[in-house]
Order: structure tokens, then sequence, then C-alpha cells
């Protein structure tokens, strides 16, 4: 290979002789004879070749690869998030309530409950409220009977209790802690509150049955106890398990302008230790239960408070004549703004890139729980083109499954499993259920103590509580159980009153029906998890900086010795006179002296 010397230009062999990387320079020395620079140039192209390797290798990871660091172990407790207490009893029917049912047939006027024959009749009609909310075909004269329990004057009276209820913006506890409700916090004006009550008489729904079927605040929270500016409840949602849930939020601070949205209540600022924690205390009622299963008694969880709840799986069972309590530690895990990768990649998601159909962003954030249960009820919408009862559906999409799609209902969540489905649709995209890049998760640690019935501040409570309850269409099953409690209940509430022949029931009544709840949390900081990239730039550069020098003796310098050699060689091409070389003197000039000239 001869390589050009033209004085007016730079070629290969002044780059060979002059450059720094390394090999080249040897070709020179070598005269550029062919075996020395074909193996020169070989090495030269394996050198090349593994530094592309290498460098795409660092690319890849820089692209596409996370970690995550512990970014401190003791942030302050104010980004931790107090977690939504969330209360389910499987039981959905009351015996007060069906035996006033039972007792508008002219038949069942004078029926008295003094046996298990007796109660015969409210399993009929228990029965006869399944099959109807289960969509069954129902025999003749029984819509009849449905249609009579709808307008009654009782149906009417216990829509009204609800309406009452639900109409308090508030419910103060002893006088220390308040209690808000759903419909407040909603801010459903009263109009839209009776139109929704109304609606029960005149549809023939599965809301009927949950309406009257249900206990209502008021019914089983005697107390609840803690240091916040109050508690948010929102009653009458369902689990994943169609069991009924009461939801529990302690917040601490008012939403500034007088915004009352759940999101406005919804914020960050725990305070650690037993003393800052929430008590619930709360009266079961499980007299009143037609329902038996295994064990009576409600079944806790825990969960953000923009998450379902998923206590189905996580959920912690508490008998009665117990106090439970909840010891709650967190871990927040957050990521740096400049992963935007694609979420695969990075595995997770960002709440911007996502929309859950279920659980709308104005309500809900977006988390793993709140997106399996989207692919649960997306691929429920599918088979059986309704939606789940629990869950808002589509706008003019889907109707509610009721009716003959109920078994269709009931089938497609006999074959489905939450979690079994990962994929959801959202924005018309296909997506994999991910976690959020911003988390906060709660582990939960659980200690069952038993509850002192001779306590006299429990005893207190269960007394207010049955003052009302003695005084309601509920007396006559609480008789049943405990035939002295209400007669004297006002012996029970003097100053002698563990003298009362009451008072043994009373003892019973605290061990059957009161279970106190505690949660609070066991830690005075809170660990922060940061996902960031697993490479970042100057990582990047340093890396491939090492490769180009490991492989090629390439350094910054040679970056600009081979633009120098270029934009030389690109001058020369363009004008010889880039290299001018010295002229010598060739030529001697003799200057002859003129004769002098005589004027």
């Amino acid at each position: 290979m001869n390589c050009p010397s033209n004085g007016n230009s730079i070629g290969f062999k002044e780059f060979c002789e002059n450059t720094s990387l390394h090999g080249w320079g040897i070709m020179a020395l070598g005269g550029f004879k062919k075996p020395s620079m074909l193996f020169w140039l070989s090495a030269i192209f394996l050198a090349s070749t593994s530094l592309v390797i290498l460098t795409m290798g660092n690319i890849s990871e820089y692209v596409n690869e996370v970690e995550y660091n512990v970014e401190s172990m003791a942030e302050s407790m104010d980004q931790v998030y107090f977690p939504a207490i969330y209360l389910s009893k499987r039981a959905q029917y009351r015996k007060s309530v069906l035996a006033q049912w039972l007792k508008l047939d002219p038949k069942w006027k004078n029926h008295t409950f003094d046996s298990l024959e007796s109660f015969q009749p409210l399993f009929d009609i228990y029965l006869l409220m399944k099959n109807y909310l289960e969509g069954k075909i129902l025999e003749a004269g029984e819509e009849e009977k449905l249609s009579t329990w709808m307008v009654s004057n009782f149906s009417k009276q216990m829509v009204q209790r609800f309406i009452n209820e639900n109409k308090y913006v508030m419910l103060n506890f002893e006088g220390k802690t308040t209690l808000y409700h759903n419909h407040s916090i909603q801010l459903m004006n009263e109009q839209e509150l009776d139109k929704e009550m109304n609606a029960v008489h005149v549809s023939k729904t599965g809301y009927f049955g949950k309406i009257f079927g249900f206990t209502q605040v008021r019914d089983f929270l005697m107390n609840i106890e803690g240091r916040e500016k109050g508690i948010l409840h929102y009653g009458g949602s369902y689990g994943s398990d169609d069991e009924r849930r009461n939801w529990f939020l302690p917040f601490y601070e008012f939403p500034p302008g007088g915004e009352k949205s759940l999101k406005s209540f919804v914020k960050p600022m725990v305070k650690g230790g037993k003393s800052n924690g929430v008590v619930l205390a709360i009266d079961g009622e499980f007299w009143d239960d037609i329902e038996r299963y295994y064990t009576n008694g409600y079944k806790v969880g825990l969960a953000h408070p923009l998450d379902t709840e998923l206590s189905e799986f996580n959920g912690i069972d508490v008998m009665p004549g117990e106090f439970l309590k909840i010891k709650v530690s967190s871990k927040i895990t957050k990521t740096s703004e400049s992963i935007r990768l694609d979420p695969t990649k990075r595995k997770c998601y960002f709440d911007s890139e996502v929309e859950l159909d279920h659980f709308p962003s104005h309500w809900f954030r977006y988390s793993i729980d709140n997106c399996l249960m989207e692919a649960y009820f997306q691929k429920i919408e599918e088979v059986c083109n309704c939606s789940h009862f629990i869950v808002k559906s589509k706008p003019n999409l889907y109707e509610y499954c009721e009716g003959k799609k109920m078994e269709c209902l009931t089938t497609a969540i006999a074959n489905l499993t939450i979690g079994g489905e990962l994929s959801f649709i959202s924005r018309g995209r296909k997506h994999t259920c991910l976690v959020n890049c911003n988390d906060q998760s709660i582990r939960t640690t659980a200690t069952t103590l038993k509850l002192l019935e001779r306590s006299s501040q429990i005893q207190v409570r269960v007394l207010r509580k049955l003052e009302e309850s003695c005084t309601s269409f509920k007396r006559e099953m609480i008789d049943v159980m405990y035939p002295n409690i209400c007669k004297c209940l006002k012996e029970l509430d003097g100053d002698n009153y563990t003298q009362s022949v009451g008072y043994p029931e009373l003892l019973k009544y605290v061990q059957d029906n009161v279970i106190y709840i505690g949660v609070y949390f066991d830690q005075a900081y809170v660990e922060v998890i940061k996902r960031s990239p697993k490479m970042s730039i100057p990582t990047l550069f340093s890396n491939v900086g090492g490769a180009m020098g490991l492989c090629l003796g390439f350094s910054v310098l040679s970056v600009v010795e081979i633009a120098y050699f270029a934009l030389i060689w690109i001058m020369a091409k363009f004008n010889s006179l880039v290299m001018v070389k010295p002229v010598k003197p060739s030529t001697v000039i003799n200057v002859q002296s003129q004769p002098n000239t005589k004027y």
C-alpha cells in the first residue's frame, strides 16, 4: 500500500506517523509492508469490535436498567399516609329487619320468637331475598311479597333513618373525635340523597336488600378515639369478596378553602406511637345476624387511603371479646424523574402514565392493587357484558350485572382470580400491571388481647348504645338473647348497676358482641428507597472512555487529534497553498555601475 506524500496534502502516511493512537504508528515504522499492515489492521479491527460491544452494553445498561438505593434511613414521618381502616362483616341480613317484614303478613302479626322453630319463617324470607338478589326466578306470589315490603311504612322509616344519619355533617364521640360521613364529604345535597333513597322503593335492584341488610354506623360504632382533626367514614362499599365494608380514615388538617373531596383530606402527616393511633370501639350486634358462618367477628384490612382494599388476601380476623392491636410500619419508594424509560423496562408507572377506568384519578391513585382489580373487572365485563355491582362501570357502556346476568357474574367470579389477569386496557392500549413509581408500602403486626368485660368504661359505652337499641325495632331480638338487659337498663345505668339482675347479661353482652381495634405506627422515622438509573451519564462516559482507552488507546485528545488531521486534509483538498514551502533564491542579479556623467 503506497501512501501519498504529496507535499501539498496530508495523507494516511502522515496520519500514521503522527497520531497517538495505538497500532497506527507501528505500521509507519514498518514501512507499510503488506504482512505488517494486515496484522495490525486486523488487530485494530478486533479492538474496535470489542469497543463497540462494550459501548453498546454500557448504553443498554444506562437506558434499560434501574437499581434501588437507600436514600435515607431517617426521613420524617410527615411523608407517610395513615392507612385507611376497613371493617367487613360477612353477615348481610338482620333478624330484626326480617321480623318486621314477616309481621306485615297478618298470619304472622303476633308471632313470637321463643324457640328455634319459631325462627324458621325468618329463614324463608332470608332465602327469598338471597334468590331475588342473585337474579334467580321467583315463585308465584313472591314478587308481590317483595313489593309489599318495599312500600311498607317500616321500610320507609328505615330509608328515612338512613337519610337522616347521612345528612349529618359530623358525628361527635364523647366530645373528642368527630366522624365525617361519606355523603357530607361528597357534598351530596338533600335532594340528591332523597332521590337516591326513593329509588329503593320503585326499583327492584340489589340496592334494596343491601340497604336493609346492613347496619349503619350508629348501629355498630360505639366510640372512636384519636388525636386527629377528625375521622372520615365511608359506608356501603364492597370488597373483592363481596363483603360489606366500612371505611375509616384519620386526617390531621382540614382542607383549605372549605374543599370537601376525598383527596383534599388525604395528606401525608403521620405521627408515630400508640398515643397517636386510632381506637375503634365496636358493638357487632352478632345476636341479630341470621347468617351464621364459622365464627362471628370482623375482618380488618389496612390500605393506602386512595387504594382499593384487598383484605381477602391480607385481612386480620378479630372475634368478640377481643382487643386487636395492629402495629404499622412503612417504607417509601421514590423514583427519579430522570428515568423516563419504557415502563416495562422501568418496572413501574408514574401516576400520569395510565388511567384506570374503574378507579379514576380524581378519587383514586394508580397502584398495583387498583390495577389488579381493574384487570379483574375488565375481564368480568368482557365475559358477561355487564359491570360488577361493587364498582362504577364505564359511562354508557355497561350496566350492572342484575337479574339473569347475575348468574353469569357468579360463574365469572368463581372462574376468575384476582391477580390471575395482569393485563388491562387504558386509553385504548393494552398494559401490564406494575407497581407505582412513587409508592408507600405498609407492614402490619397484629396482637390480640382479651377484652376486659368488667371495665367500667366499656360497660358505660355499651349501656349508652343499648339505650337506643332497646327502644328500636331491635328490642325483640335483644330480648331473645338477653331477656333482662333492656328491662333493667335504668338500673344498669345507675350508680349501683353492678347489683342489677341484668348485670350478668351485660358482662355476657360485652363478651359476645364488643370488639376493640387499635391501629398505630410503631416507628419514629420512615425508610426511603430510591429507584434511580443504574448508570448515570458521567458514569456512562467514564465507562465508554475507559473501554476506548483499553481497546484503542483513545482519549479526549485523540478526538482533537483526529479532528485536526481531518481539517487539514479538507483544507488541502481545496486550497493547494495551505502547505507552502519556503522559496530558496536561485538567481543572482549583477548591477552594473553607470559611468559618471559630466555636465
